[in-house]
């Protein structure tokens, strides 16, 4: 398998924003955890969120976050094939990746 461009990892990222937006807004209800004055978000606000981070992968940034959702890839090297995901992080610890 060849190299993917960030274009392509980015196709495939959006694809999984909804399945995950819809894991996810159980746990934020849950945690109480609110958005600023939005308060707790609801799945439709996780999605657009998740869409937004993917979004913003380029070359140059490989990892963005907010609020706990975060978009990454990490480039291939000569030994590892290099990965790419949507996480969801509570206090510095990956509770949930797809």
């Amino acid at each position: 398998m060849g190299i993917m461009k960030v274009e392509n990892i980015r196709r495939d990222l959006h694809s999984h924003c909804l399945e995950f937006s819809l894991r996810l807004a159980p746990l934020y209800e849950l945690l109480s955890w609110e958005w600023g004055s939005m308060g707790v978000p609801n799945a439709k606000e996780i999605e657009k969120t998740l869409h937004e981070l993917v979004d913003d992968l380029s070359e140059e940034t490989t990892r963005v976050g907010t609020g706990g959702l975060w978009a990454y890839y990490e480039k291939p090297t000569r030994v590892d094939s290099g990965e790419y995901g949507l996480s969801f992080i509570v206090d510095d610890v990956r509770c949930y990746d797809k």
